[in-house]
């Protein structure tokens, strides 16, 4: 077992955060209320989203790889020495796979302790460190919010955010992982996308003794699943043909989404909407909601529950138009998409039991 503390910059709240969004009710991830405790299965082989790469130097020969191939010992989908039955055995029996968990700490002036322990094989290769920058990630430990709270400052309802340690929104580690979550969510309400989610993630390795606890799987693994298992166990339906080609995309090496963390570091948001929307499966709403978890909240993610939301704070119950809800987020500039979901979050039950019961704590 390891422990280390992350710093996340005040105001913060892990509860907040954990319940922004509904990823939480998701696998890999969960949150426990007694205990305060978020929780992340994940794997050395992708714990930054990505398959583990080995490059050689040899060429090719007697089942070695030639300098820059790619062998992903995680999948088992290889041609040479490694026995595939005894690699799928291994990894579904959780080899390198971790438990961990965060809990909050006492504030101190500028900063919010959080106590992660991970559980799992010692290694001293940069376990340690991949584990703290994806957590990072996730919680949105970077994102300077001064602006944001800002605007929420002059606004009816969000002016509370601030006080409470709201405005991170959580996401997976991995934008593949976000990516094959958000096709599962398309067209179908919430319960039906977590159902979809949860099964498809059962294809993935379990911590060892606790079968139920699995990290995401990867591209191979869920190509190996194949359409009938994605229609008939995971009940994905005609969302199975986006989540196979996006795999195999990522397969052949022609694509990775995970490669857009460092894109919207230097990207504009069209740019990377370009991107996004190449993937398909990925329509405007899905894309928008996918660049705000990239750090560009300057589109709207138009769907039904925007409509509704907006029907029923601003237009008295009448269905506003497209146009109309864009003007009507307009003003928040950079910050609209995020400015839209907090309305909406801010009427949740989670929200609205931290602000009646925890404005002493922030």
């Amino acid at each position: 077992m390891i422990t280390t503390t992350l710093d996340a910059p005040r105001p913060f709240s892990l509860k907040a955060v954990a319940l922004s969004h509904g990823w939480h009710e998701c696998a890999p991830l969960s949150w426990c209320e007694g205990g305060r405790c978020l929780q992340w299965i994940t794997r050395w082989e992708s714990a930054n989203g990505r398959r583990r790469k080995a490059k050689r130097s040899a060429s090719r020969s007697g089942g070695k790889l030639r300098a820059g191939e790619v062998m992903d010992v995680a999948s088992g989908d290889n041609d040479g020495d490694l026995d595939v039955r005894e690699s799928r055995r291994r990894t579904r029996e959780g080899k390198d796979v971790y438990r961990v968990s965060v809990v909050e700490g006492r504030p101190r002036r500028a900063v919010a302790p959080l106590h992660v322990t991970i559980e799992g094989p010692d290694r001293d290769d940069g376990l340690v460190e991949r584990i703290r920058g994806d957590l990072g990630t996730m919680l949105k430990l970077d994102l300077d919010l001064s602006e944001f709270y800002g605007l929420c400052s002059a606004h009816p309802k969000l002016h509370v955010l601030e006080r409470i340690g709201a405005g991170r929104s959580i996401r997976s580690a991995s934008m593949t992982e976000n990516v094959l979550k958000m096709i599962c969510g398309t067209n179908v309400n919430w319960d039906q996308a977590v159902q979809m989610i949860n099964r498809l993630a059962q294809r993935g390795p379990f911590f060892p003794h606790y079968r139920h606890l699995n990290a995401w799987p990867g591209p191979r693994e869920i190509r190996r699943s194949g359409e009938e298992y994605l229609t008939g166990v995971c009940r994905v339906g005609y969302r199975s043909k986006s989540i196979l080609a996006l795999c195999e995309r990522i397969i052949d090496g022609t694509f990775d989404p995970d490669d857009l963390d460092e894109a919207a570091r230097r990207e504009s948001t069209d740019e990377l909407l370009r991107r996004l929307r190449s993937i398909h499966g990925v329509g405007a709403s899905s894309a928008h909601a996918l660049l705000s978890m990239l750090g560009h909240h300057d589109r709207l993610s138009i769907d039904s529950s925007t409509v509704w939301h907006v029907s029923r704070v601003y237009t008295g119950g009448r269905k506003p138009s497209v146009k109309e809800i864009e003007q009507i987020y307009e003003p928040y500039g950079r910050w609209k998409n995020l400015i839209w979901w907090y309305e909406m979050w801010i009427d949740w039950k989670t929200a609205r039991g931290m602000m009646d019961g925890e404005r002493g704590r922030f």
